[in-house]
């Protein structure tokens, strides 16, 4: 189901508002699956990268090919 123009500034103005990690998550994958059309699938948090040290909190997984 998409997100109406109105649902989606909502959503940005919250995530602004800095909700807390977990809470952002779930708008985040919101905003890109409901509005930008990514598969829930491909959507992925916290990925971890050796060469950075850390993490990636959101990235959407592409085709390797």
């Amino acid at each position: 189901m998409a997100l109406s123009a109105q649902q989606q500034k909502e959503t940005v103005v919250e995530v602004t508002s800095c909700p807390g990690h977990e809470k952002v998550r779930a708008l985040v994958n919101e905003l890109l699956v409901h509005s930008l059309g990514a598969r829930s699938g491909d959507v992925g948090f916290e990925h971890y990268v050796a060469e950075l040290r850390g993490v990636i909190d959101g990235l959407q997984r592409g085709d390797d090919s």
